[in-house]
């Protein structure tokens, strides 16, 4: 639980950043794409979705702590060097979501209404990012306190590669 210092500023300076990823096997780069909410995904392997295996690797911890959370883009490099390592010929993509939810939508409007100059400077994602670390502490100690695994905020990241 709980957003460092750090981590609050780099994804305020990310959502001024293009989404960098797979378009049809041809890396593009997406001005308008970063901070945009993109729904509801799974952070886990449905029982009817194929692989090795469906333990081992957290798949029932994810499906208990994370589940189904919105998610909104975000320039993580995964999109563009897992897609590239796996010789795709299709899309890549990654997501990011943060429960409790509230924080995503918040996050989704700000960027809607924040012009993307402002997130790239480094003196407003700073500003952002120490405004709102005392709210993220609040919330995580609530979450803490109200969890049966008294863990507080979690983050999850998503990459989708086809």
């Amino acid at each position: 639980g709980g957003s460092g210092d750090v981590n609050l500023y780099i994804t305020n300076l990310g959502f001024g950043e293009p989404m960098v990823q797979y378009d049809k096997g041809v890396l593009r780069f997406f001005k308008a794409l970063s901070g945009l909410l993109l729904g509801k995904v799974d952070f886990f392997l449905q029982d009817n979705e194929e692989s090795a295996t469906n333990e081992g690797f957290g798949n029932d911890m994810a499906k208990s702590r994370i589940g189904r959370q919105t998610v909104f883009s975000w320039p993580f490099p995964e999109a563009a060097t897992v897609a590239k390592e796996l010789n795709i010929s299709g899309d890549s993509s990654a997501a990011m979501g943060t429960a409790p939810d509230a924080w995503n939508a918040m996050l989704g409007l700000l960027v809607s209404i924040v012009p993307r100059s402002l997130w790239r400077s480094k003196r407003f994602s700073q500003f952002m990012a120490d405004f709102s670390q005392p709210l993220v502490k609040a919330t995580d100690a609530l979450l803490k306190i109200t969890s049966p695994d008294n863990v507080g905020e979690t983050h999850a990241m998503r990459v989708d590669v086809t």
